[in-house]
């Protein structure tokens, strides 16, 4: 399996979480650790690896994930999947306006891409978690794989009408 430690140690250490676990069901694994530009340049884009671990970029909206990854012409569908039905369905859940309505769709993408697609097999997703409060201001949370979005973020009274 091949890992950056372009990413950080504790990516390396959920790499080592990972290939215990398999272990434990009888899967060998080796891992490879490379640097970020052999990993994403050789190994990742030219295909040449078995297994890998890795962040993905965070995305805004289950459409721009879906679309971006899992749609046969995605920019981002970098594992070749062409599945016509899901290709369909995504498109189908993007202009419902329905709440509850859309909300059902995606699960059901997410039940046909678990039994007939998942490649790749999605091991957790880091939680984002903005908290405001009224006296917080200048907060943009943006998905990525940081904080910068607090470098200017303040404190201060309430503003008005806001609570």
């Amino acid at each position: 399996m091949i890992i950056t430690d372009g990413y950080g140690d504790n990516v390396v250490r959920e790499a080592q979480w990972v290939q215990q676990d398999l272990a434990e069901v009888g899967i060998q694994v080796e891992l490879v650790v490379q640097d970020y530009a052999t990993y994403f340049t050789e190994s990742f884009a030219g295909k040449n690896y078995d297994m890998g671990y890795g962040l993905q970029t965070p995305m805004l909206s289950a459409d721009e994930y879906l679309t971006g990854e899992w749609t046969s012409d995605g920019p981002r569908n970098w594992y070749g999947i062409a599945d016509p039905a899901l290709d369909q369905m995504i498109v189908e859940q993007r202009g419902e306006l329905d709440r509850a309505t859309r909300e059902r769709q995606l699960h059901d993408i997410q039940r046909h891409i678990i039994e007939n697609v998942s490649n790749p097999v999605p091991l957790y997703v880091y939680d984002g978690l903005s908290i405001y409060a009224p006296y917080l201001h200048d907060v943009f949370p943006h998905p990525d794989y940081g904080t910068r979005h607090q470098a200017r973020m303040w404190l201060g009274p309430e503003a008005p009408g806001r609570h």
